[in-house]
């Protein structure tokens, strides 16, 4: 997956998640994209606010676990550094 994230002016983080029809067809795109927006809800609280992000998934996607989606999720909001509390405190 890919994030792509830009400061904004709300207040509150919002999402986008991306997934091209090279993934499969509708069904498997949208259940590519319940994953990716559960994994997302779970985790807002965590989620620093004022932050526009875009997810788009890539073809490995398509074949990932929920698990594995969550872990790269996790990973790209960690580079991101768009958590609230850091582990190094």
């Amino acid at each position: 997956m890919v994030l792509i994230i830009a400061p904004n002016l709300e207040g509150s983080s919002r999402f986008g998640i991306i997934v091209s029809r090279s993934l499969g067809k509708a069904v498997r795109r949208n259940r590519i994209k319940r994953i990716i927006r559960e994994a997302i809800r779970t985790r807002l609280s965590r989620i620093r606010s004022g932050w526009d992000a875009v997810v788009i998934a890539r073809p490995a996607s398509g074949q990932a676990t929920m698990s594995e989606i969550e872990a790269a999720l996790e990973a790209l909001l960690d580079r991101a550094r768009l958590w609230l509390d850091t582990k190094d405190d």
